[in-house]
């Protein structure tokens, strides 16, 4: 590669992040953090100092040689399209505990990327758009999008900036622990337009990394209704600024220990749930053994509320992920998180959720992929005599015909089982993908 053409991704490179840097509010930090690729966590974070080179890779991570799309070659960057059909079954769609009413549902999705194949600096855009619609409950029916761009700059061997920038259009789902009031269901799904984005400094002096860097996050949620009468979302429409500092220090070339410490700032259209938050982690990295790694750590999570009456929160937090490799054909996968969420009414407040849960992907043939799924969520609520349990359940396959479909099917099962009963239900999903791309 020319010294021209190095100088050129650089410069590239810098203007996308002072694109970053430029939509941060001047009220926010000027360092913002690096999210993990769940699109909805503006609290996610660069790991700082692996503790050992990855020598295997996953099922679902590994490259399959004539079943991977092309792509079309842009100068030194690749284009990728996509367009995803779906046809599902759902047992429960307005995921009730009485009353079950089940329908078809359809889902249209066009989606791309464009990625750099630059040799040490990357850049990615992408973006994507889901039409879906019910055929007997079409208030239901809706459009989402998802925008964004992210990428990594080395500027030297010990020195490297992440940045990110994305916009999303989601709607809540009819089994998220938020979509009903006192048992009655909105009208419609809740939307919610999010607009996420950071920036992270890693520097590594020998055995230690530090990692610097915070995050902006604009939440804008659109009133709900039930039974036309207005529900105001604007205690969950805001502002979240997050910072954050971690220190790594590689213990062994498979065993680094951090510690990490960030603040946060919330600000809503509505005060009631203004706050600033703490959190103080203590974790590792490592290889277990050669088939064996992850990341695990605990610590202290805080709250501290600007409006009398609603309950500050003083607790612990874990999380973490761990990959076992249990053969070359089969990857199990275990993660975990403890955190703090903003209910959808105001008169809840806020709500403690744990989760844990397990993943197995199996590769019956090359282009066979069949995996099994679990997982537990708490919901704690704290200004409410409410205690849920979420259990789910999945198993799916997937048939990769050749490098430009993929055809997959899916079963997803919920039970939500509320200390409060007018809040359980079971629900059930099958669904039938297939996925062309070029």
């Amino acid at each position: 590669m020319t010294r021209g053409r190095r100088q050129m991704q650089r410069w590239v490179m810098a203007a996308g992040f002072l694109t970053l840097l430029a939509s941060v509010p001047a009220t926010a930090e000027s360092v913002v953090g690096i999210r993990s690729t769940s699109h909805s966590d503006s609290a996610g974070w660069i790991d700082a100092g692996q503790a050992a080179t990855p020598v295997l890779t996953g099922v679902l991570d590994r490259p399959r040689a004539g079943y991977e799309p092309h792509g079309i070659r842009l100068g030194t960057f690749t284009l990728y399209t996509g367009l995803a059909g779906t046809a599902a079954y759902d047992s429960n769609v307005l995921a009730t505990r009485k009353s079950r009413s089940n329908d078809i549902v359809t889902r249209l999705t066009p989606s791309f990327l464009l990625r750099s194949g630059w040799r040490e600096n990357e850049f990615a855009l992408y973006g994507a758009l889901e039409r879906v619609a019910y055929r007997e409950f079409d208030s239901d029916n809706q459009v989402n999008g998802h925008v964004g761009m992210r990428g990594t700059l080395h500027v030297r061997s010990d020195l490297r900036l992440r940045g990110y920038a994305d916009w999303m259009r989601t709607h809540e789902d009819r089994g998220a622990a938020e979509a009903s009031l006192a048992g009655s269901i909105f009208d419609k799904p809740l939307q919610r337009d999010t607009f996420a984005t950071g920036l992270a400094v890693d520097k590594r002096f020998n055995r230690f990394t530090a990692s610097v860097g915070g995050s902006y996050q604009h939440l804008d949620y659109a009133d709900g209704s039930i039974g036309g009468v207005p529900v105001s979302q604007s205690y969950r429409s805001g502002d979240i600024y997050t910072t954050k500092a971690r220190l790594a220090y590689e213990i062994s070339p498979k065993v680094s220990i951090f510690t990490e410490g960030g603040y946060e700032w919330r600000t809503f259209d509505d005060s009631a749930l203004d706050s600033q938050g703490t959190r103080l982690l203590l974790g590792f990295s490592t290889e277990l053994t050669r088939l064996m790694r992850g990341e695990v750590y605990a610590g202290y999570l805080g709250q501290t509320f600007d409006t009398v009456g609603v309950r500050d929160i003083s607790t612990y937090t874990y999380g973490g992920h761990l990959r076992w490799y249990a053969s070359p054909l089969m990857t199990v996968s275990f993660v975990g998180e403890r955190n703090i969420k903003e209910a959808a009414y105001a008169t809840t407040g806020t709500y403690i959720q744990s989760q844990a849960g397990v993943r197995i992907d199996y590769e019956l043939r090359r282009n066979v992929i069949l995996s099994a799924r679990g997982g537990l969520e708490w919901d704690d609520y704290q200004q409410a005599s409410r205690r849920d349990l979420v259990k789910t359940l999945g198993l799916s396959g997937t048939y990769l015909i050749n490098r430009n479909v993929h055809v997959s099917l899916d079963y997803r099962f919920t039970d939500r089982d509320s200390s409060i009963d007018l809040f359980d239900y079971t629900r059930s999903i099958i669904a039938l993908t297939t996925r062309l791309q070029y």
